[in-house]
């Protein structure tokens, strides 16, 4: 577990790669937010749900470009995730983590995500978005939470959870 996007990275500069990764989460979950902080482009219409996919390249070092596909999170969506999973090199998993409600959906959306067999070791990083508004919970409660580690998904599999807020870095 730990630091898997970290040594996939570290790996990817020295070898001059294209890496293909997917950005998936319920929708409102703030993952266009974060593709265009990524990308260095202005944040507009942050509040207009993604229909079908966003994508963009960003570059690291010049030896580096992570393709980041954003994929809509709205319930009629959420079924055509699979068909962006053939090669990717990683998946980040957005959760909104003011939105208590859905936190028992968003782990059910994953994990039949993960369970695909075509990508059973492609890394993942859950990303615990909007840590910037007052009733975000905190990434090791969400852990805690969402008790990932007894997933049978998580089992063998190079995986890490984050804090973070895609408007202010």
């Amino acid at each position: 577990m730990g630091n898997s996007f970290t040594k996939l990275l570290s790996k990817a500069i020295k070898c001059k790669l294209n890496l293909r990764i997917v950005m998936v989460g319920l929708d409102s979950s703030g993952k266009t937010c974060l593709l265009q902080y990524l990308s260095g482009s202005t944040q507009d219409n942050i509040n207009t749900p993604t229909i079908g996919f966003n994508v963009n390249t960003v570059s690291i070092n010049k030896k580096l470009n992570i393709i980041l596909w954003d994929l809509g999170g709205q319930a009629s969506l959420r079924s055509t995730w699979n068909m962006f999973i053939n090669d990717i090199s990683g998946i980040i998993y957005v959760i909104d983590s003011c939105d208590h409600n859905r936190f028992e959906l968003a782990k059910n959306e994953l994990i039949m995500l993960l369970e695909e067999p075509k990508i059973q070791t492609v890394p993942v990083i859950i990303l615990a978005n909007k840590q910037d508004l007052k009733y975000a919970i905190t990434v090791e409660r969400l852990k805690n939470y969402l008790n990932l580690y007894e997933e049978n998904c998580f089992k063998n599999r190079s995986w890490d959870a984050c804090a973070i807020s895609a408007l202010t870095g």
